[in-house]
């Protein structure tokens, strides 16, 4: 019994390690409820959930100190799995993703991997697009429109951990707040939090985050977000334009775990005038 046990267990393993390939674009696994709100760009790019916003250099004790490409690109380079490289074109069967750094000068850092159709895509504050800043597909990232991220500067590779094609939190990396070498996981967290409201500053920072009950206290707030509540019960569909000057000139993610206002679970953004219902 032993001896079919470990059979199992070394056929797993070898079929596992056989399907390694690059990650197709999945963006449904990022837009869940319990991705979306705790994983930036670099956990997209790296393709590893692990629930904390992660920051370069975080996982090894030697983040960044400044926003600058060399000072995010060493502090990348400490994090265990992420291999410094030059461009190298995509090629069958390959077993590395490769992986963009970019900078806003002083301001905040961006990420973009290549996929298996050779368009790269990346986690824009809170949405996961194959498109750049003029809407157009990302087929290179050094001549997309990048929009305020203006530095490029340059790649590294990432090992592949899949199952399936389709499969995304399994980059074979430790980044951010991971201790532990990284398992085969494609796990939900699916864990009791308080709601919260994110101001969007950033994509790879972290970025303003506060409590819904003690934003509520202000009534002028707790009026606009009503409002939206009723938007979201009667409407139908994803997207709205909505005009209130309650929101201010500021463009949030309101993440209602605990169905304070909105149903349980929603995760919707304002932006730009545009109330968006993101997850579920």
């Amino acid at each position: 019994m032993l001896k079919l046990f470990f059979v199992s267990v070394l056929a797993i393993l070898t079929n596992h390690a056989s399907a390694q390939s690059i990650p197709q674009f999945n963006p449904e696994f990022w837009y869940d409820y319990d991705v979306l709100t705790t994983n930036n760009c670099y956990n997209y790019a790296t393709n590893r959930a692990e629930g904390s916003w992660a920051q370069p250099g975080e996982a090894s004790g030697e983040k960044y100190k400044s926003m600058t490409c060399k000072d995010i690109y060493k502090a990348a380079s400490k994090d265990w799995g992420l291999i410094p490289t030059s461009y190298f074109p995509l090629s069958a069967n390959q077993k590395e993703t490769l992986i963009a750094l970019v900078v806003n000068p002083g301001i905040d850092f961006h990420w973009y991997r290549r996929g298996s159709n050779n368009i790269w895509s990346h986690k824009l504050n809170f949405q996961v697009l194959e498109t750049d800043s003029s809407d157009r597909l990302i087929t290179d990232p050094v001549t997309a429109d990048r929009g305020r991220y203006s530095e490029f500067c340059g790649y590294f590779k990432v090992k592949n951990y899949l199952a399936h094609p389709m499969e995304q939190n399994a980059g074979y990396v430790r980044i951010g707040k991971m201790r532990d070498w990284p398992q085969y996981s494609n796990f939900k967290m699916r864990q009791a939090r308080e709601s919260i409201v994110i101001v969007q500053k950033y994509s790879g920072r972290k970025n303003p985050t506060y409590l819904l009950r003690e934003m509520l206290k202000d009534p002028a707030f707790a009026e606009a977000v009503n409002e939206v509540a009723q938007i979201i019960q009667n409407e139908s569909g994803k997207s709205f334009k909505i005009d209130d000057p309650n929101f201010g000139s500021n463009s949030l993610v309101i993440a209602d775990y605990e169905g304070i206002v909105l149903p349980r679970n929603t995760v919707i953004s304002i932006q730009n005038g545009i109330l968006r219902t993101i997850s579920p």
